[in-house]
C-alpha cells in the first residue's frame, strides 16, 4: 500500500506542475486518467464506438498493407519490397493502429485493473514516429519522388500509401485524448529518418538494387551519382529544417485537439481539484492510511479574482498563478 501511495503521490505532483503550465510532456502511466487517454474520445463520446472507430482506422490500414504486400510479391520479389521508406512507415503505423486497439479494449471499465506501462509508453512511441511519418511519406513521394504530372504516379495503390495513411493517421490523431509529446517526436522521428538514410547509403555500397535492377532506392538520393552532393544536402535539409517544422505542426494539432476538448467540457482535472487530491494521498502516505479523497468545503475556490503571480520550478520553467495558488503548488510540489 505504502508503495502504491508513493507512486500516486509521484503521478500527483507531475499532473499538478503540467496542468500548472510545465513539466514533463509525457504524463505518467501510473496516474489513475490512463483510461481516458486511450480508451476515450473527445468527439466519439460512447466508449463502444470508439473502440470501434480504432478498429476500423486499424482494419483500414491492415487491409492497404497487405493489399500492397500481395501486390508487390505477384510482380517482384518480396525482399524488394522491404528497402522502401514508404512500406517501413506503413509497418510502424499499422503495429501502432492495433496496439491502439488493444490498449483502447484493455482501457474498458471491465479491463485491466492496473496501467500498462510499458504498452502505453510503446503506444506513445510508435505514435510519434507514425502519426509525422504518414504526413512525411506522403509530402514526399508526391513532391519528389513521383511529381503528381506523371502518367506513371495515378496508380490506385500510390493513393493508398501515400495519401489514405495519411488520412488515417491525421484522422486517429484529431480523435484521441493521447498525449503527443513534442520532445519524444523531435528525437524519435530524425532517429528513424536518419536510420533509413543510413540503410540507403549502406545498399549502394553493397552493390545492391531495386526491383528494376537500377542501383538506388529513390533517383533523388542516388548516391553513386556525379550530383551526389544534392542528395547529401537534401538529407541535410531534411532532418535539420524540415522535420523539426514537421513535428512541431503534428504537435500544433494535438495542441488545438486539446483546445478543443476543454472548451467542449472535456473531464480533464483542474489544477484545485489535482492539489486537494495530492495532499490527501501524501497525507496518507505519510501516515500510512487510506486517502480520503471527498472535497471539503473549506478547500473550495474564492469566487474573486486574484492577481496572477509568476512561479519558476528548479529547471527554470515558469508558470502564472494566483497568490493562493502559487504559494499551494510551492508547498507540494517544489
Amino acid at each position: 500500500m505504502q508503495a502504491s501511495l508513493s507512486s500516486e503521490v509521484s503521478a500527483l505532483r507531475a499532473a499538478v506542475w503540467r496542468q500548472a503550465g510545465a513539466g514533463p510532456l509525457l504524463p505518467s502511466p501510473t496516474l489513475n486518467n490512463w483510461r481516458r487517454w486511450v480508451g476515450t474520445s473527445w468527439l466519439v463520446k460512447d466508449q463502444s464506438s470508439y473502440f470501434a472507430v480504432r478498429c476500423l482506422l486499424a482494419t483500414i490500414m491492415v487491409s492497404v498493407l497487405l493489399g500492397y504486400w500481395i501486390s508487390f510479391g505477384r510482380h517482384h520479389p518480396l525482399h524488394f519490397w522491404f528497402i522502401y521508406l514508404t512500406n517501413w512507415t506503413l509497418s510502424v503505423q499499422v503495429s501502432y493502429l492495433c496496439l491502439a486497439c488493444w490498449t483502447s479494449w484493455a482501457a474498458r471499465p471491465s479491463g485491466e485493473e492496473a496501467a500498462p506501462s510499458g504498452k502505453l509508453r510503446a503506444l506513445i512511441a510508435l505514435q510519434a514516429v507514425a502519426t509525422p511519418g504518414a504526413v512525411l511519406v506522403t509530402l514526399l513521394f508526391w513532391t519528389l519522388v513521383f511529381p503528381t504530372w506523371r502518367e506513371s504516379a495515378h496508380y490506385l495503390v500510390n493513393y493508398l500509401v501515400h495519401g489514405v495513411n495519411c488520412a488515417v493517421a491525421l484522422i486517429d490523431l484529431l480523435l484521441t485524448r493521447q498525449p503527443f509529446p513534442l520532445a519524444h517526436a523531435a528525437v524519435l522521428l530524425p532517429v528513424y529518418c536518419s536510420t533509413y538514410i543510413a540503410f540507403s547509403i549502406i545498399h549502394y555500397l553493397s552493390g545492391s538494387t531495386n526491383e528494376w535492377g537500377q542501383p538506388w532506392i529513390y533517383r533523388p538520393i542516388y548516391w553513386g551519382a556525379p550530383d551526389a552532393w544534392k542528395g547529401a544536402f537534401l538529407c541535410i535539409c531534411l532532418l535539420a529544417f524540415f522535420l523539426p517544422a514537421l513535428v512541431l505542426a503534428v504537435w500544433a494539432c494535438a495542441w488545438r485537439r486539446d483546445a478543443w476538448d476543454s472548451a467542449r467540457g472535456g473531464d480533464t482535472e483542474d489544477i484545485e481539484t489535482l492539489l486537494y487530491r495530492l495532499q490527501r494521498v501524501q497525507a496518507a502516505a505519510d501516515e500510512g492510511t487510506a486517502p480520503l479523497l471527498a472535497p471539503a468545503e473549506s478547500e473550495a475556490a474564492p469566487a474573486e479574482e486574484e492577481e496572477e503571480l509568476p512561479l519558476s520550478s528548479s529547471d527554470g520553467a515558469e508558470m502564472h498563478l494566483t497568490p493562493r495558488l502559487s504559494t499551494r503548488v510551492s508547498n507540494v510540489v517544489l
